[in-house]
């Protein structure tokens, strides 16, 4: 919760050593009176980093805070240094444009007095600290001894195998050998599975691309827009030369010609995460049935989505059954489904511990990390799910945030190789020299991972307000406008 307020006193001391602009000494003395008391605070908060990460650990598991004292602390400190960031902008801003740097602007003077006052009384508040409950601090010592890193994910790891595993040829038969009924197979979240790189295995498998003439994988969205998602599915399946002519058209229009398109071709559509059931609703109306074999392959990221499909004799799924015998055979909406699903749990049980269990650990994980690593796997979070992410990008935004000490894209690839190694983070292409092209976070990583940057107030997700109910950070590091396919860049919330 303090990794905004160490990159402020980090980005203090590049200003004062000349790495962001030159300035008089004169103009370097307000900073460094500022960069005093800042890492006065920073060294005291060291003692206090066991109790930081406890608290994060009870905000993730919305459990009654121990310490309102350390919270409110923490929260003031965010504020702060929100506010530091936008004043030390606009104070390098006023001296450059200047044509001496002796004539400063009064006001941004003024401001930099009043953070002054601020950080002092900040320090007085730290100063008055104590640490949490020992036997709070027992519980999340127990966690951490219970948690490790997570296992490298096998996409990470050599795929020429001989044969496939029993649950990737189940996998396969049903997508091949199925009805020829348009259906769908539905992917449940499993402790121990990785449903999309399981998924993607599948997609990518030759069986798969020799049996279908056409394939599409759609990150499902978050907030559900009918006409966006014909719209990503006709960009996606049309020929080049049809899409300027369906440009104009409306909703209606462009399902008609989709559907004539289709018609003749066996297609397999992935849904990757889908939330809502509005979204089975969409793809249901958009795509059509022609009885030859056609699938649609989804993955369900709530669980509980599920109660809304039924058995052969209308009762509705229920949660606190264990599936077991091969997939289970339900419809919703009249739309056969087969529902693969490899726990030994009941369905009630997955879906808590799924919650708790990776939460937890990754808590606990992110929490002992170099902090060198913390900002890095923490930006992360802004990116679409899935999202094969550029790894030059993803080094230049790394070194424009201030994350990587040198500015080094050799220091930066050494510490994505770290998160790589910890298992939050897929290598998914590699170049020719054996440097990694293309990256990617675990799915399985990737909900703990925004919940925790959330709750560490390093990014803001406006989407999930009224859908998760979460708090809305005042000031947090990053604000994330929209989810999309394409690459999504954080802009500071300035």
């Amino acid at each position: 919760m303090d990794i905004s307020f160490r990159l402020f006193s980090e980005r203090l001391r590049r200003v004062l050593a000349g790495e962001e602009v030159m300035l008089s000494d004169a103009a370097k003395q307000p900073i460094h009176n500022l960069n005093a008391e800042v890492e006065i605070v920073t060294s005291w908060l060291r003692e206090f980093e066991y109790d930081i990460s406890c608290l994060l650990f009870q905000k993730i598991a919305e459990e009654e805070i121990d310490d309102p004292d350390l919270a409110t602390v923490m929260h003031k400190i965010n504020c702060f240094t929100y506010e530091s960031e936008k004043v030390i902008d606009t104070y390098i801003n006023s001296i450059t444009q200047q044509k001496s740097q002796s004539r400063y602007n009064k006001d941004i003077c003024d401001a930099l007095q009043r953070l002054q006052s601020r950080i002092t009384e900040i320090k007085q508040r730290v100063q008055q600290l104590k640490h949490i409950d020992p036997e709070i601090m027992d519980n999340f010592r127990s966690v951490e001894a219970e948690s490790g890193y997570f296992p490298a994910s096998s996409s990470s790891k050599n795929r020429n195998t001989v044969g496939l595993d029993d649950r990737m040829e189940e996998l396969l038969d049903l997508l091949i050998e199925g009805p020829t009924q348009l259906s769908v197979v539905a992917i449940l979240d499993s402790i121990g599975l990785d449903k999309t790189a399981f998924t993607a295995e599948a997609y990518n498998s030759s069986y798969v691309k020799h049996y279908f003439d056409y394939l599409a994988w759609i990150p499902a969205p978050y907030q559900y827009d009918p006409d966006q998602l014909l719209d990503v599915v006709t960009v996606i399946l049309l020929p080049f030369s049809m899409l300027s002519k369906i440009k104009d058209k409306d909703y209606e229009m462009k399902k008609v010609i989709l559907g004539e398109y289709l018609m003749t071709k066996r297609y397999l559509i992935v849904l990757d995460d889908v939330w809502s059931a509005d979204v089975l609703d969409a793809i249901q109306e958009i795509l059509p049935d022609n009885q030859n074999g056609s699938r649609v392959l989804i993955t369900l990221t709530l669980i509980e989505m599920v109660t809304s499909f039924q058995f052969e004799n209308g009762e509705n799924v229920r949660l606190d059954i264990v599936p077991t015998r091969g997939p289970l055979r339900v419809s919703y909406q009249g739309w056969p489904f087969l529902i693969l699903y490899h726990g030994s749990i009941s369905l009630e049980q997955n879906i808590e511990e799924a919650i708790e269990g990776p939460m937890g650990r990754l808590t606990v994980i992110s929490c002992k990390l170099p902090f060198r690593l913390k900002p890095c796997f923490l930006y992360l979070s802004v990116f679409p799910a899935h999202l094969e992410i550029s790894t030059r990008q993803l080094y230049q935004l790394w070194i424009a945030e201030g994350f990587i000490p040198d500015n080094s894209e050799a220091t930066a690839e050494k510490y994505l190789e770290q998160l790589i190694n910890r298992g939050f983070v897929d290598a998914r292409r590699r170049r020719a020299g054996g440097t990694i092209n293309t990256c990617s976070v675990r799915g399985r990583c990737r909900p703990a991972l925004l919940t925790v940057a959330i709750e560490a107030e390093f990014i803001f997700l406006s989407f999930m307000v009224s859908e998760l109910e979460y708090p809305f950070p005042q000031n947090p590091a990053f604000i994330i406008i929209k989810q999309s396919s394409e690459p999504l860049y954080p802009r500071h919330a300035l």
